[in-house]
């Protein structure tokens, strides 16, 4: 049971850090952070812009997207890849663990960390594929 709460706290914390990553970047460049919301939308703990859920569920942080949009190709590609970064040092980190410890729940969370930053590595609408090609062209 407490390898479930171990885990789920991983997962949870992996969430967080991922949002946070897309926080700090945004703040880096200067972008207006409008919203960071971190799980479900209740029960709900609010922090100025900030919305915490201790359970799991969409997690986003809204940014003003014309002050985006303005970024050099080189700052978007810092902001979008910020959480994927997160996640993938995060399943690093977690394997190395479950490698050095042998607790299996360190796999797991390892997958998830990994899984999560291809996802969000796949452009999901027309506008992401549309500012994929553009970066694509200036490699």
């Amino acid at each position: 049971m407490t390898d479930y709460v171990i885990l789920y706290l991983i997962i949870y914390a992996s969430v967080l850090l991922h949002e946070t990553a897309h926080f700090l970047a945004a703040k880096c460049f200067h972008i207006p952070v409008l919203e960071v919301k971190i799980g479900a939308d209740w029960p709900k703990l609010r922090l100025g812009i900030w919305k915490i859920s201790p359970l799991l569920g969409i997690s986003f942080v809204s940014a003003e997207s014309e002050q985006i949009m303005k970024l050099t190709d080189r700052r978007k590609t810092v902001y979008f890849s910020a959480g994927i970064c997160t996640n993938l040092m995060l399943a690093a980190i977690c394997a190395v663990i479950w490698l050095i410890t042998s607790r299996f729940l360190w796999l797991p969370a390892a997958c998830i960390n990994l899984f999560s930053a291809i996802g969000n590595a796949i452009p999901v609408g027309s506008t992401d594929i549309g500012t994929l090609r553009k970066l694509r062209a200036h490699d």
